[in-house]
């Protein structure tokens, strides 16, 4: 009985023995299971967010591939703009002004928009007491008035889109009303013709030109392609006819050859209109009082 006693207890220990060795085995199992489901899982996350990023980078390429697409379509319309600009462009150099109208200038700012040309009959003198100074400049202020109201047409009809219109230069005359059926030089509006002046001179930077402006009586042609008011906020180029000197018999020569000068050459930096030629007969004019020999030698300088 104690000899089966003293076997069965080693029985018993090699039993126990195996038991915890196979329940370790079976931890360890299970925790390499454990592990490698841990492992799975990370690798399943790993290839959804690989796959998330390959997604999201594929339609990065899409969206950078229409970018550039558009990009490259909006580089062909740019390059076609700028064709038809430079056409626009070259078409405006060689584009003539072809018809002279005048209007009145009532008040600021009220020109209209898309003439070829813009004319301003300004003055810088007041129209005042009659002395000889005084005389001499309102003879060349009527004499000027006088041969753009009665040789030059009337501006009635207006039509922006017209073709006409961008060939057409328009006089504009400051007054106190329309010129029609009124004395031309009590109705010049000067106080409107100074505001102009002074408009104008802010925005030249040639001291000799700006000068002239701010000293000399007139009266003036000033022409530019746009509007006056615009000279208020920026520079834009004009062309200036001072007729401060000017015998008041030579005017409607000049005022004809300063026509024929805007309507064959745009005006594409600020300049003075005064030919050596006009020097030169106004000085034979003074000395002779013979207008047939301006005339003629204006014909021969204008072919």
């Amino acid at each position: 009985m104690q000899k089966n006693k003293r076997s069965i207890k080693p029985f018993f220990l090699i039993v126990l023995f195996l038991t915890l060795l196979i329940s370790c085995a079976h931890h360890r199992m299970e925790s390499q299971l454990k592990a490698l489901e841990e492992q799975r899982k990370a690798s399943l996350a790993a290839d959804e967010t690989i796959h998330a990023a390959e997604e999201a980078l594929a339609a990065e390429v899409q969206r950078n591939y229409e970018l550039q697409e558009q990009l490259a379509e909006k580089e062909r319309a740019l390059e076609q703009l700028k064709q038809e600009l430079g056409a626009i462009k070259s078409n405006l150099k060689i584009r003539e002004i072809s018809v002279h109208s005048w209007d009145t200038l009532l008040d600021l700012n009220l020109e209209k928009e898309n003439y070829g040309l813009y004319t301003y009959v300004l003055a810088r003198r007041e129209i005042g007491k009659m002395n000889r100074a005084n005389k001499l400049f309102k003879d060349r202020l009527d004499t000027l008035l006088s041969e753009i109201i009665n040789t030059v047409s009337k501006d009635t009809k207006f039509d922006p889109t017209e073709t006409a219109t961008w060939e057409r230069n328009i006089f504009y005359i400051p007054g106190m009303k329309s010129y029609e059926n009124s004395n031309y030089l009590d109705n010049f509006n000067s106080a409107l013709s100074r505001i102009y002046l002074n408009r104008i001179t802010r925005n030249i930077d040639d001291t000799t030109i700006r000068n002239r402006l701010q000293t000399h009586d007139g009266p003036f042609l000033i022409s530019s392609h746009v509007p006056l008011r615009y000279h208020k906020d920026r520079k834009v180029s004009i062309l200036i006819a001072d007729l401060t000197t000017i015998n008041p018999k030579t005017i409607p020569e000049v005022l004809n050859a300063y026509k024929i000068r805007v309507t064959t050459k745009s005006i594409e930096e600020t300049d003075i209109f005064y030919p050596n030629i006009l020097k030169i007969l106004n000085f034979i004019l003074n000395a002779n009082e013979d207008i047939q020999i301006v005339k003629v030698a204006l014909a021969d300088w204008v072919k």
